[in-house]
Formats: structure tokens, sequence, C-alpha cells
């Protein structure tokens, strides 16, 4: 199993090799759509915990000043979306089905999971390319590191590293495919 450690929404894409994983959904679908949504829900049931864990990671405040903006003519900003607020970081965090595939890569992502809010990812991968650009710059990852750890890995990574879903994600997701198989093989031969 291969993990993309980083990217700009700081997601988790765990590579689980499944042959035929594509036309298996489709098969499902076709036959019982019911059976699909029951192999999905198992498998979102699996990889739930650890954005649940990620979410328990997420401080009431990081630091003073660092709070969502308050704009008195109700326009957005890059406040809205970057400031801190700590029940939109937990929103944030969730699984998702689904994703692009990678640039020159023949596998796509069938499930993941997600950090979108901006203030969780900017808390999630502060520091983790440079000690920040000069003395604020530094100064602000030093603040973050105070309060969630030095590691880049504050939220999800935290949550799928302190959970050792490394070793166990790729064989239960590949387990769910095998059962959700082997149910569709048995209800075509009948």
């Amino acid at each position: 199993m291969a993990l993309k450690r980083r990217n700009a929404y700081d997601e988790i894409n765990f590579d689980t090799t499944v042959k035929g994983y594509a036309e298996l959904k489709k098969e499902l679908k076709a036959f019982d759509p019911e059976l699909r949504r029951a192999m999905d829900k198992e498998i979102r049931e699996n990889v739930q915990p650890v954005a649940t864990l990620a979410k328990s990671y997420v401080p009431t405040t990081v630091m003073t000043g660092w709070r969502k903006a308050q704009n008195p003519r109700g326009k957005k900003g890059w406040g809205d979306r970057i400031g801190w607020d700590q029940s939109e970081v937990k929103k944030g965090i969730g699984v998702k089905q689904g994703g692009k595939r990678s640039r020159g890569r023949a596998t796509s992502t069938a499930w993941k999971i997600s950090n979108v809010a901006g203030g969780g990812v900017i808390y999630e991968l502060a520091g983790s390319k440079t000690k920040g650009e000069g003395k604020r710059g530094q100064q602000f990852v030093q603040n973050i590191s105070n309060i969630g750890g030095a590691k880049t890995s504050r939220l999800i990574w935290r949550a799928w590293d302190e959970s050792k879903a490394e070793h166990t994600m790729n064989r239960d997701v590949q387990a769910i495919v095998k059962k959700y198989e082997q149910i569709l093989e048995n209800a075509l031969n009948k």
C-alpha cells in the first residue's frame, strides 16, 4: 500500500489495488443498488474512525488573533476562507468517495480522508516545506508547533499514524470488496 502524504487539500489517499473495483461497483449497482450502497457504507464505516480521531485533535483555538474574519458588509474575504473556526475545521474533515486520477497514473482514488477547511489545512501543514518565510512566518510556524506539536502531521496524518491505519486499512478494504464480489457471484450463479 502506498500513501500520498501531502497535497493542497491535505488528503489521505491510501492506495489499495483491487482489480476490477470500478467494474464491481457498476455490476453491483446494476444488479442491486442496495447492495452497492451497503458495500459503500461498510467501507466508509471502516475508514471513518480515522477521520473521527482527527477531529478530536482539532484545538479550540490555535493562537490569539487567528480567527474567522468578521466582515461588517457581509462580503466574503480571505479571512472567511482561512480563518480559524474550530467547528468549521472539524466539519471539513471527512471521508469522501471518489477522486481524480493523478496525472501519469493508471489508477484513481476510490476513497479519501480530506480536510477541506482552509484553516485546518494551514494548521496541519504549516512548516512542512519551510520553517516559515521571515520572522513573522517563523513565529507563525512556531506558535502552531507549540500547540499542535512540532510535527506537520497534526490532524489527519496524526490520526492515520496513531490508529496504525497503514497496516490495517488495505487489508480491511480488500476484505470488504471480496465479500461483496462473493455475494454478487453467488447471486448471479443461482
